[in-house]
């Protein structure tokens, strides 16, 4: 009788504890150990593009839109709305071409360069600024293929990846970091 009453203690206050555990990720205590309560609210200005892809800002802005929308914990929204802004600019679109002399395809290398800014609407101080970004591919291909258009979407999808990983693995923002640093108040 007394191992089955220490068994169901014993069980019942796992049960117990492994609820608290949960809470403490994503109620009142984890928020003050730097984990939000709600997903970070993220709004993304319009891309700029200064280099010469046309249309890549059209076709990044919209896969690093879907990136944010498939990330868990945050939110894409309208910048009145936002807890940190993401600012883009495409900055350069290379390709080099490589000819050989007999009749083999020729190789292309393209790629595509972007600078990153997060600015923090509360302070609006920037979380970080000029961090510069690229992606590029090599491909086969023949005198008449038409290979910018094919590759293009696949390198905004690897800049829009990595630009996106950028912005999601700098988190805690420095504001949350500064808070679990600090020291309590002496009584």
């Amino acid at each position: 009788m007394k191992g089955r009453f220490f068994a169901f203690c014993f069980l019942g206050s796992m049960i117990l504890f492994s609820g608290c555990a949960y809470r403490m990720g994503m109620g009142e205590i984890g928020s003050t150990l730097g984990v939000p309560k709600r997903a970070i609210r993220i709004a993304i200005t319009p891309v700029r593009n200064l280099s010469l892809a046309p249309q890549a800002e059209g076709i990044f802005n919209e896969q690093l839109q879907r990136y944010f929308i498939r990330t868990s914990g945050w939110k894409l929204v309208e910048e009145s709305q936002a807890d940190v802004v993401l600012e883009i600019t495409l900055e350069s679109f290379d390709t080099h071409l490589e000819s050989q002399q007999d009749e083999r395809p020729q190789s292309l290398k393209l790629s595509l360069q972007a600078s990153a800014a997060l600015r923090s609407t509360k302070s609006n101080a920037y979380l970080f600024q000029g961090l510069c970004i690229g992606t590029d591919t090599l491909s086969e291909v023949s005198e008449t293929e038409d290979i910018h258009h094919a590759i293009l979407p696949i390198l905004t999808r690897d800049l829009a990846e990595l630009v996106g990983r950028a912005v999601t693995h700098s988190w805690p923002l420095p504001e949350v970091q500064k808070k679990q640093n600090a020291k309590p108040p002496s009584r």
